[in-house]
């Protein structure tokens, strides 16, 4: 079972008055929460990067709550997986108090759970001080206080104790009647100082907008137009855990698979290997470890082979596994393509998306070995059953390997795919449900095909999608910002 560990961060101020202050602030405040989620007898949270506690002996104290979620069906070292996806993701510098905070965190992990959300009275939270008349007022200013650092219990609870000291006797209208001499202004020690004066000095300054000539000459800051960067899986911090499920899995299937000497060296050579990639990234592959992989995907059950590809997603990083495995008459990518990702009975939803995302990394190294022969309309394939897939981790991959692609695109490369992806991308852009990230990555695959590109723009205008939905009924400023950014490239001449 999935559970939620509900805190309410303003139980640690010690005199009471901020939660009246706000009340005030907040239409239909009752809190301010942070939780973490429980299961597998541990509680996982963001707090600093993703952290995991005994379940009720975080740092933030006892739980004022506790929300049953449902049952989960996924296996714990597929949730590990999940957890070193995610900790790219919620590291201490992307930490953001409205956008990206520890309830964003729970409500990904119980969807990869369980299906569902978490309740809306916590997600709701930002939006509600948001739209409040002092939250419009102070967001900015909080905004560039918070941005890029998880709450930690203790600062938390110092911070509470300034604001309710610094409201005193004078109460709301101390807070504000002395904004930028009070709370806000100069002197020695004071934490709001640098960040007010900023604001201040951004408020009084307006900037001109460079006079535009052409797509070169627009500012561009979220869209990755100009660079070559692919999106990459690549992190694992239980790698240990991976070879031991695979272990497992191999003696329970052939007792005596690790009596063969060839077997068991490779089975140790690549784990240490793997295991150590960090510091060695150019480690020497144990030899025959092709086609022990290719051994490996056949003695297994299919619905139990998902720790070959978790490892084999790692092992095509290396220069010379992602050249081996991207050749056109390699017949292990191509295998899982057909038996795995697009059959109409995938043996089980983990060995789908975790062999997608071996084919996701080929592309995002090996692009123009990956579309050659037949595999451009595979791959297409794959992009479109991914992106209306219920399943989160596919439709995420599907969107990075629609993104990876577009690597090939520019520069008037592979014509025929280019088209093909635009026309993938304008309609689910245009028709699809998609979570911020995989919007986001859509949004920057498309921005790739139309930088300098007319017929490309020609094409997107044809299709009429509205992009504007993609700047309303969200959180994310970077997701506004990059649907922006397509408006203004659409807009300009190239």
């Amino acid at each position: 079972s999935v559970a939620l560990n509900v805190y309410d961060l303003v139980a640690m101020d010690p005199t009471g008055m901020l939660k009246g202050v706000l009340k005030q602030m907040i239409p239909g405040y009752e809190g301010i929460w942070h939780t973490g989620i429980v299961i597998y007898g541990n509680e996982y949270f963001y707090g600093g990067g993703l952290l995991q506690d005994t379940p009720g002996r975080t740092p933030y104290g006892t739980p004022l709550k506790q929300i049953q979620l449902g049952e989960s069906q996924i296996p714990e070292d597929v949730f590990d997986s999940f957890m070193d996806e995610m900790r790219e993701k919620y590291t201490f510098e992307n930490y953001d108090m409205f956008d990206h905070n520890c309830n964003h965190f729970t409500n990904e992990a119980c969807q990869f759970l369980t299906g569902n959300s978490i309740p809306d009275f916590i997600t709701n939270l930002p939006q509600m001080f948001a739209t409040s008349p002092m939250g419009t007022m102070l967001m900015p200013l909080i905004r560039q206080f918070t941005k890029g650092g998880a709450v930690d219990p203790a600062s938390m609870q110092g911070t509470m104790n300034n604001m309710a000291n610094m409201m005193g006797s004078g109460g709301m209208g101390n807070l504000f009647g002395n904004f930028g001499n009070g709370m806000f202004g100069g002197g020695n020690g004071n934490p709001f100082a640098a960040a007010a004066n900023s604001f201040m000095n951004n408020t009084q300054s307006p900037t001109t907008t460079p006079k535009v000539t052409g797509h070169e000459g627009l500012t561009i800051s979220t869209l990755p137009v100009k660079t070559k960067q692919a999106t990459l899986y690549s992190s694992s911090t239980n790698v240990t855990k991976i070879f031991l499920k695979l272990q497992q899995l191999l003696k329970a299937q052939d007792p005596q698979f690790f009596d063969n000497s060839d077997n068991l060296r490779i089975f140790t050579d690549l784990k240490s290997a793997l295991e150590n990639r960090d510091t060695t990234p150019n480690y020497t592959i144990p030899v025959n470890t092709f086609n022990w992989i290719s051994q490996l995907i056949t003695l297994l059950p299919k619905d139990k082979v998902f720790p070959v590809f978790d490892i084999l997603r790692l092992l095509v990083l290396h220069n010379t596994a992602s050249a081996y495995y991207s050749a056109i008459n390699n017949q292990t990518v191509d295998n899982l393509i057909t038996d795995f990702i697009l059959c109409d009975n995938p043996p089980s939803i983990a060995a789908q998306w975790l062999s997608s995302r071996v084919i996701s990394n080929l592309c995002g190294l090996q692009v123009k070995n990956m579309i050659q022969g037949n595999r451009p309309d595979m791959l297409m394939d794959i992009i479109i059953l991914g992106l209306e897939s219920e399943v989160k981790q596919f439709k995420s991959t599907a969107a990075s390997l629609a993104y990876n692609l577009s690597l090939a695109c520019q520069d008037g490369f592979a014509p025929d795919l280019s088209m093909q992806l635009l026309s993938a991308l304008c309609h689910s852009l245009g028709t699809g449900e998609f979570s911020e990230d995989v919007a986001l990555s859509l949004l920057m695959a498309l921005g790739r095909l139309i930088y300098k590109n007319q017929e490309s723009i020609e094409l997107v205008s044809a299709f009429d999608v509205n992009i504007d939905r993609f700047t309303q009924n969200t959180e994310s400023v970077k997701l506004k910002q990059a649907a922006e950014e397509i408006k203004l490239l659409l807009q300009t001449p190239v």
